[in-house]
């Protein structure tokens, strides 16, 4: 029973590798919005929640779609989504309660700071 499975060690090690990227990228994440929020000062514009929720979403979907296409998953995911339309309605449910989450989310970063933001949400 204690012997450990090589597979189960190297999933292990990915796993920890992808935690630490999403931390950097969180820390990276968050200089970058300080340092938007305060260039969009500087010239009078004030960023709103969804100004913010928008353009990541749009980048989001791009980045997304770029890899779907990439990984030749793109056709399949949506033959698989035709083929199932339960599917596609609980995507859409996710989608939505997403985005009421990332409503809160943007709203923080844009009237506090992203640094509050991770603190709430971590």
């Amino acid at each position: 029973l204690d012997k450990k499975k090589k597979g189960a060690s190297e999933s292990s090690t990915l796993g920890v590798f992808f935690i630490l990227l999403s931390l950097v990228m969180d820390g990276v994440t968050g200089g970058v919005q300080k340092r938007l929020k305060a260039n969009m000062k500087d010239v009078g514009v004030t960023p709103k929640a969804y100004d913010f929720m928008f353009y990541t979403n749009v980048y989001m979907a791009m980045v997304a779609t770029a890899i779907a296409l990439l990984g030749g998953e793109f056709a399949s995911g949506l033959e698989y989504c035709a083929m199932n339309p339960k599917v596609l309605s609980l995507i859409i449910k996710f989608s939505l309660c997403s985005a009421i989450g990332q409503s809160f989310i943007f709203f923080t970063v844009a009237h506090f700071d992203p640094l509050v933001c991770s603190t709430v949400t971590t």
